[in-house]
């Protein structure tokens, strides 16, 4: 069943072009701060040893991006217009970076996830992750009626902080994870993605089901920073000091 779209490409790009300096200036805000998450992060990974993303939310961006990317022919000609094709272009240099962070998961975090023992038994298993993901979405894609990839976007965009919570109560302490990645996506996720962007492409973006979305992943992003500033530091020199049984959260220190 394919939901009939709330709204209409002609409008959107009308609200576009009547609010171009504003989306300009937030949307470039939005991408700086992604940009930040995902730099940062792969940053985090090496110096941890790591993966600063989680690994489904990590999935989802990699078949939301690729899948934007590659359809390269209906923003260029079909759709043809500025906005969406710089946005294009962001979200090729995300498809990068992502790769970097699948080979941290991969390489560092293969055990950590469930991957397997290997490299090999990861990489498969990674890869059948990924295609399970790529299919679920597709199959929202294909439901959702959303030709701009609006809503998809927004969706995307919640994957981090549905996960980040666990992955951080599961490890105990900061390993892999940085305030400075959780104050880029407080800030990115919630208010400017939410509340200074959508507004902005129209009414139907401001209604009371998008407004408590963008409040919810708000919460959630704070929340996560906040169990963040309480976690203890990570220091890869206590790693070693797994294997007496103490709980991730003793052996980690708060000097590292």
């Amino acid at each position: 069943m394919i939901i009939t779209p709330q709204y209409t490409v002609p409008e959107i790009i009308g609200y576009i072009n009547a609010n171009m300096t504003q989306l300009q200036v937030f949307g470039t805000l939005a991408n700086v701060l992604a940009y930040v998450q995902v730099i940062y992060g792969v940053w985090v990974g090496f110096r941890d040893r790591s993966h600063a993303i989680p690994l489904i939310a990590t999935a989802m961006f990699f078949a939301h991006d690729t899948y934007y990317v590659l359809n390269y022919d209906y923003w260029t000609h079909t759709i043809n217009h500025p906005f969406f094709n710089a946005n294009m272009i962001a979200m090729a240099i995300f498809v990068c970076l992502e790769l970097v962070l699948i080979w941290q998961i991969i390489t560092y975090s293969r055990k950590e996830v469930g991957l397997g023992e290997s490299k090999l038994q990861a990489f498969i298993s990674y890869v059948a992750i990924q295609v399970g993901v790529y299919i679920m979405f597709l199959w929202f894609r294909s439901m959702m009626g959303d030709p701009l990839y609006l809503e998809c976007f927004a969706v995307s965009i919640v994957f981090s902080n549905l996960f980040n919570i666990p992955m951080l109560m599961r490890r105990g302490s900061r390993k892999g994870q940085s305030l400075v990645i959780a104050w880029a996506l407080a800030i990115q996720t919630g208010p400017v993605g939410f509340f200074m962007v959508h507004p902005f492409l129209g009414p139907y973006f401001m209604q009371p089901t998008w407004i408590a979305a963008g409040i919810a992943n708000t919460v959630l992003a704070f929340v996560y920073l906040w169990m963040l500033y309480r976690a203890p530091r990570y220091s890869r020199g206590t790693a070693g000091q797994r294997s007496t049984g103490l709980a991730p959260a003793a052996i980690a220190t708060r000097e590292g």
